[in-house]
């Protein structure tokens, strides 16, 4: 119980940030967002209300213990709530839901090496091919890893043929 006041608590020390002093500045730390965001970018995020969020919209949300930045890829709207569908450009699978419990605030730019980006809009095929070359890098990888064991299990053999 003591644990979800103290996240409960949290949460509510960042909305009155974001309402009372403006946009929060965030580092982005992690590889699901990629090639949109990058680690080192700088977000500056504010809060927002329900009628800002649309498909494509990049949020930060709270999981457990973490915020996450990810893309809405479904939102719904039912008797006056709301409910988003996150997934990360380069991530494979969707994550969970998001409701106003979990909202911390909508991305508004990205600080890159001292530049101000406006956050891009939803392109699935950059999406797609970003995440085809990641999945192709590893496919290379493995491939070069065993063709490099296969020549020298080869250059054994023959060596003992001799």
């Amino acid at each position: 119980m003591q644990l979800i006041a103290r996240q409960r608590l949290k949460r509510n020390l960042l909305s009155q940030v974001l309402a009372n002093f403006g946009p929060l500045r965030l580092e982005a730390r992690g590889t699901s967002m990629l090639p949109t965001l990058w680690p080192g970018d700088i977000l500056h995020v504010r809060a927002c209300e329900a009628g800002d969020l649309q498909r494509g919209a990049v949020i930060v949300s709270r999981r457990g213990n973490v915020f996450q930045a990810h893309r809405i890829r479904l939102i719904t709207r039912e008797d006056g709530g709301w409910r988003a569908w996150t997934h990360g450009d380069s991530t494979s699978r969707p994550d969970g839901e998001v409701g106003p419990e979990n909202l911390v605030g909508l991305v508004v730019r990205i600080e890159r090496s001292g530049h101000l980006l406006e956050v891009p809009r939803f392109r699935p095929v950059r999406c797609f091919l970003w995440s085809l070359a990641v999945r192709f890098g590893r496919f290379l990888r493995v491939f070069k890893w065993v063709r490099t064991r296969c020549r020298q299990a080869i250059t054994r053999s023959s060596k003992t043929e001799i």
